[in-house]
């Protein structure tokens, strides 16, 4: 009698050996679509109801997701082929009886192997019930198989959600096989013609259930345990008995693919054998499990701007980054695109493929909060003789739930490396990991480079996992890409600014000491606005009459702060926000009323004693006017050229040098120096955030808003 083992524990995507001694080449991966295609029935969801775009799955957070391309487990000459029983596997693994001999739960441990590549023989037309149809294919080179998802086509997802009819898959009807751990619902079909389904009967959206593999590259394999139930028990005269339980004595294969159709369909609702014979004639032609895939070549999606892709061969090793040791590593990028960076991709595994475990004890790659930070770049020579990460720019955190994991790879041998101890062990991981974060366009970092003035960034991350226990320790994945200067380390948290170390290859490793590079991918989201700016507008000699030349204009890089309406700023412009008016460039004028009179007037954020007149050697008190849109204040620096000779720049001339404000009137008592100029005194006052602007230049991060003001007169 078979035993009765429990189907608890932690699911896991690993990587197995072939689990048959036979393989041959599947054909080529075959696009789903095909036009003309013209379905009989609506097998997709609203925005495409048709399913031109390819097969269609849900999440159950109602995400719809599509797959482009199918992938089969035979090569198909005219006429029929020969079958493949290697690129489609998977037999039962477990099996759970009750007391009277009913079957009422099983798995499978299935495998998807991808032998993608050129055949000698082209895909003859194919044929399916909803009317796809599939011409012939030329062979194709090996592809990179990503979000792979296998659809087990003899089971349903939850007995409340059936087809309106059971022509196929479901011939048999009940007892029904219901998945238990499927990730996804591929769609079967879509029935708006049916508004009054009879009872156990829905309407539309019937789907079957599906499972994730990840991405898988040419020549690997990826496997998962498929888990399934039958409520009312499937008993020995079912003939679906019979087949489970030849495969779980034999081990033989019961995922069978045999049709050439475009998407699901010509299903047999029987898990049936896969003993290897030829395609039969139509209409026996069918399949108990489908695969699907979006292609993916060596060149990536168009919107990714930096990638270093994984190194997957024994070379390859994981760097541990973890918060608790703390290690935090670092790795530079170029950017030359000024745009915002809105999903951070990164590779790593987990020693001994060991996964961090949720507070009841589950294992799962997601168990793990992560840090990433965007820091600026201190060129070589600068702290130490090799590159490293400087001022923090961009910090975030994302725990489960706020990214995608998926498998990479799998059946992989790779290397471990410990920074702080130098400890390197060339065989502790087997499984790859792709780790995808996602960041609102609101909070995402904003690099700021462009092709003519690139600008290097760093990329840091850091792993904690929920639950701290020893054992489950995450490394970022090398890569064979190596840009600019060495990646780094250093024993921190974030935000760091310190002094790291560079990173090589250790020894006993084939590429010692070669420059160690970490793998991530970096995508660009909407470029952002073009920014306006606020310019001053003191005289220069570009004004005629004028003998002084005071930074104003763009093309002596004048002072400039661009308008944010998170503030700070100066005054309360009668703009409707209260902001002040935008100018492509200074306003230099005799009186300094160039920015008063363009637009509208907004120079009013500085007030000076009108009566007692100011006086040398005296201390007026003056009202400076802030405003914040975000209601905090900001820091003031101020300058006046007591000698009148044209510049700010000599000594004394600074009154104020990060001076704190709040919103409001601020009173400040400005000491005018005894032997200052009679006469016409031109002033500039500049607020930010941060403070300690200069006389000129840019206050580009959007937060710096700043003014000129006008000339003063002394009696």
């Amino acid at each position: 009698m078979k035993s009765r083992m429990s189907l608890s524990g932690t699911l896991a995507v690993y990587a197995v050996a072939s689990l048959f001694p036979f393989r041959a080449f599947a054909g080529p991966a075959l696009p789903v679509t095909k036009p003309p295609v013209a379905p009989l029935n609506w097998t997709g969801p609203a925005p495409d109801p048709l399913a031109l775009q390819g097969q269609w799955f849900s999440y159950p957070d109602e995400r719809e997701v599509v797959c482009t391309n199918e992938f089969h487990d035979n090569i198909i000459a005219a006429g029929g082929g020969l079958a493949d029983s290697g690129a489609i596997s998977g037999y039962v693994s477990t099996l759970f009886l009750d007391d009277v001999g009913n079957l009422t739960n099983f798995c499978i441990l299935a495998t998807i192997f991808n032998d993608t590549g050129p055949t000698v023989e082209p895909w003859a037309d194919g044929y399916n019930s909803h009317g796809e149809s599939l011409q012939s294919q030329t062979p194709q080179e090996p592809v990179v198989m990503q979000e792979t998802r296998l659809v087990a086509e003899f089971a349903i997802r939850d007995v409340n959600w059936l087809p309106r009819q059971f022509t196929g898959p479901y011939r048999l009807s009940a007892p029904f096989i219901e998945a238990v751990n499927e990730d996804l619902a591929a769609w079967y079909c879509w029935c708006p013609d049916m508004p009054n389904p009879p009872p156990g009967f829905q309407a539309g959206n019937y789907f079957v259930p599906a499972w994730d593999f990840g991405t898988i590259p040419p020549g690997q394999s990826a496997t998962r345990e498929l888990r399934f139930e039958i409520p009312a028990g499937l008993p020995p005269s079912d003939p679906r008995f019979s087949a489970l339980l030849l495969s779980f004595d034999m081990q033989t294969d019961i995922l069978l693919n045999r049709t050439t159709s475009l998407k699901i369909s010509t299903w047999i609702d029987d898990p049936a054998p896969d003993t290897g014979y030829a395609y039969p004639e139509e209409p026996l032609r069918g399949s108990d499990a489908s695969v699907f895939f979006n292609l993916v070549t060596e060149t990536a999606p168009d919107s990714w701007k930096w990638r270093q892709p994984p190194n997957l061969s024994e070379t390859g090793m994981d760097v541990a980054c973890l918060k608790e040791d703390p290690v935090l590593l670092a790795d530079d990028f170029l950017c030359t695109t000024n745009t915002t960076i809105t999903n951070i991709v990164v590779w790593g595994s987990w020693l001994y493929d060991e996964l961090p475990l949720d507070p009841l004890g589950a294992g799962s790659p997601s168990n793990v909060v992560f840090t990433l930070s965007f820091h600026a770049d201190i060129p070589a020579g600068g702290a130490a003789t090799w590159s490293m990460p400087g001022a923090p720019l961009w910090v975030g955190t994302f725990g489960p739930g706020e990214y995608d994991v998926r498998v990479e790879a799998a059946q992989i041998v790779e290397g471990w490396y410990e920074p702080a101890t130098s400890n390197y062990l060339p065989a502790a991981d087997w499984t790859c990991w792709r780790y995808t974060f996602p960041v609102d366009i609101t909070r995402a970092f904003v690099q700021t480079g462009t092709v003519d003035h690139p600008i290097v960034y760093w990329l840091d991350v850091q792993a904690k996992p929920i639950e701290e226990i020893p054992s489950a320790r995450f490394g970022w994945k090398t890569t064979p890409t190596h840009w600019n200067d060495d990646a780094c380390w250093a024993p921190a948290t974030e935000p760091y600014s310190g002094i790291w170390w560079e990173m090589r290859y250790p020894d006993n490793h084939p590429w010692v000491p070669e420059s160690i590079d970490l793998a991530f991918m970096l995508f660009g989201g909407p470029a952002p606005e073009e920014p306006e700016w606020d310019f001053g507008d003191a005289p220069d000699l570009s004004v005629a009459g004028s003998p002084w030349n005071y930074p104003t204009r763009l093309a002596t890089n004048g002072a400039r702060h661009q308008i944010d309406p998170t503030g700070p700023w100066l005054g309360a412009p009668p703009d409707p926000l209260g902001l002040p008016d935008a100018e492509t460039d200074g306003q230099p004028d005799i009186n300094a009323l160039g920015d008063d009179n363009n637009g509208y007037d907004d120079e009013n954020g500085v007030q000076f004693p009108s009566f007692p007149p100011m006086v040398a050697g005296q201390s007026p008190i003056i009202h400076v006017l802030v405003s914040d849109g975000a209601g905090v204040g900001g820091t003031v620096d101020a300058w006046f050229d007591w000698n009148g000779d044209g510049d700010w720049n000599d000594p004394g001339e600074q009154v104020l040098a990060a001076s704190w404000m709040g919103v409001g009137f601020n009173p400040v008592a400005i000491a005018i120096p005894a032997n200052a100029t009679n006469g016409w005194i031109f002033a500039r006052f500049r607020i930010s955030r941060r403070g300690g602007l200069t006389l000129a230049v840019a206050a580009p991060s959007g937060t710096f808003l700043g003014k000129t003001y006008a000339r003063l007169r002394y009696p």
